[in-house]
């Protein structure tokens, strides 16, 4: 499991359609969403040359909308395993889990409960990317969905917004990789219609992820 942090506006969800966008009918995904229906996934899908109604036609993707008005905590986990179980899902995106937080009556739950569905999940042999939206746009705290979240997820990854030389770009930091080494270089996100790019665009500058990057001094 990957888990995307960041604020509103960051790119959490375009980074979520394009891991989507891998799907095939053999390993199908499923977007399972809180807070944008079907049409406007589709709509901001093809903003990244990403054909979602053809991959629905073909088999490679199904699309889940879940309000956050309806339903209770293990209810509504149930369904997205009965997803799964359904149309053999292999790739799932969860955007967000604060729409879990949301549903519980009962907030001590949220641990024992994502650990209980994330493990389900990994029983099954699905990938998942899931998103937290925190509320800060600009500023170097991190508040995790609940508390003793990283000890669940494999991957940690951080989308922020930074100021450079009078431009407005998006960061992508990785946190932390289970078992395995990983570039701890920051990099900038672009989306266009060709989909998602990084870049390594920090190399001269310090204190990015505090939102105001500041150029280097060299002697």
């Amino acid at each position: 499991m990957t888990l995307v942090m960041g604020p509103s506006g960051s790119g959490k969800t375009s980074l979520g359609l394009s891991f989507l966008g891998a799907a095939t009918p053999d390993a199908p995904g499923l977007h399972f969403g809180f807070y944008e229906p079907a049409p406007r996934l589709r709509m901001k899908a093809a903003s990244l040359g990403l054909d979602f109604a053809a991959m629905e036609r073909e088999g490679a993707l199904q699309i889940a909308w879940q309000p956050t008005t309806e339903g209770l905590l293990d209810d509504v986990g149930a369904r997205l395993l009965r997803q799964v179980a359904t149309h053999g899902s292999k790739r799932v995106l969860i955007d967000n889990l604060g729409g879990f937080t949301r549903l519980a009556t009962r907030p001590e739950r949220l641990n024992g409960f994502f650990r209980a569905l994330m493990g389900e999940l990994r029983a099954r042999d699905v990938t998942v990317l899931a998103t937290w939206e925190m509320r800060d746009l600009f500023g170097s705290e991190i508040i995790a969905p609940a508390p003793e979240l990283s000890s669940v997820v494999d991957n940690l990854l951080l989308m922020r917004f930074v100021e450079l030389n009078s431009q407005l770009k998006r960061v992508l930091s990785i946190l932390k990789v289970r078992d395995s080494l990983y570039d701890p270089a920051l990099l900038e996100v672009r989306f266009g219609e060709d989909g998602m790019q990084l870049h390594k665009a920090f190399n001269e500058a310090a204190a990015v992820l505090s939102g105001t990057a500041q150029p280097l001094e060299r002697s």
